[in-house]
């Protein structure tokens, strides 16, 4: 198995809080590209988060954690069963809660990509300290970023795709790619460079801390 010396986006946005949107477009890039891979492939993998998505040297965005992945027969297939984790389920995966006969497809996906996309910009999903965030997930309109001022109209409109509730209506990984906040990416170089830098420190502090060097 790979090492992913850099860990997950989840460790990444511990120390940032906040990853910049440069950031969050040249990740979603790499993510939304193994994600189209995955379901070229029929593979729907019901658990993308931040703690799935790692970064290994240089620079390079992987999927992790394959154990709740379900293997279609088709692009149109479908599955059944409320999968993955609460707060980054589909509105169509939260129905197989409440309804026996429920089933959704490969875009689920997408939608727990759009709240992962969330996520790396505010530090969690939405509702991640509601009570019952399966029941606002699945009834209330998809959420949006809370301090909009802040992220540029592009960054609004790729979320709003990836959060459409009707998965009929939500776009593929494919579409999503030739989305102009993935397209236009002028600052993917120095990206990769904070990026590296990020990874290097992780790295050295793992190998010093491996050799016993701990006061």
């Amino acid at each position: 198995m790979e090492y992913c010396c850099g860990g997950s986006l989840y460790d990444l946005q511990k120390v940032y809080k906040s990853i910049p949107e440069y950031g969050i477009q040249y990740i979603s890039r790499e993510v939304l590209e193994g994600l189209n891979y995955l379901h070229e492939k029929c593979i729907v993998h019901r658990d993308i988060k931040c703690m799935n998505i790692t970064l290994t040297y240089p620079a390079v965005v992987k999927i992790i954690d394959f154990g709740l992945a379900a293997q279609l027969r088709s692009p149109d297939d479908i599955t059944s069963g409320a999968c993955g984790t609460t707060c980054w389920m589909a509105p169509e995966v939260i129905a197989c809660k409440y309804y026996r006969n429920c089933t959704y497809g490969l875009k689920c996906d997408i939608w727990s990509f759009g709240i992962t996309a969330i996520e790396m910009a505010e530090g969690q999903p939405p509702y991640y300290h509601a009570s019952d965030p399966a029941a606002l997930i699945y009834t209330c309109e998809p959420p949006t970023l809370y301090e909009r001022y802040y992220w540029s109209e592009s960054f609004e409109d790729f979320l709003a795709l990836c959060l459409v509730k009707s998965p009929d209506q939500r776009p593929t990984a494919k579409m999503l790619l030739n989305h102009s906040f993935i397209k236009e990416q002028p600052m993917a170089e120095s990206t990769e460079n904070w990026l590296m830098e990020y990874i290097n420190t992780v790295y050295w502090n793992a190998e010093w801390y491996g050799q016993g060097n701990v006061q």
